[in-house]
């Protein structure tokens, strides 16, 4: 979710597509604060990726889009229709089953994550 969030605040600012979250590239993201923490939750994520490999829960860490990658997928402004896109993250859906599907809540479309997390993080 916060990297879908990170891809859209790079395509509402027209950032090179090539930007990703990593603290050496803050400047160029104007250090924007949603940003920040962005890449705060990154690194967390990095060592949390170290760790399950270390405790031999994973062989491997779970590979997961970047921002680069979820851009790439598709460009927000060539989406012509709001309802195509999710409520929180302003992404477009992905047609196949997985956690960036459609899913309806309160009255929104969102992708399962987005409302995954809402619902817990808001409740």
């Amino acid at each position: 979710v916060v990297r879908c969030i990170a891809a859209t605040v790079a395509d509402v600012f027209c950032l090179s597509d090539n930007i990703d979250l990593q603290a050496s590239h803050l400047a160029e993201w104007n250090g924007n604060p949603i940003i920040a923490d962005a890449i705060a939750i990154e690194t967390l994520w990095s060592e949390i990726s170290s760790r399950i490999v270390e405790l031999n829960i994973l062989p491997q860490p779970p590979q997961l889009e970047t921002v680069i990658e979820i851009r790439a997928r598709v460009k927000v402004a060539t989406v012509t229709n709001k309802t195509d896109l999710c409520h929180l993250t302003l992404q477009p859906f992905v047609d196949t089953p997985c956690t960036q599907s459609s899913v309806d809540w309160n009255d929104n479309k969102y992708m399962a994550c987005a409302a995954n997390l809402l619902l817990h993080r808001m409740s």
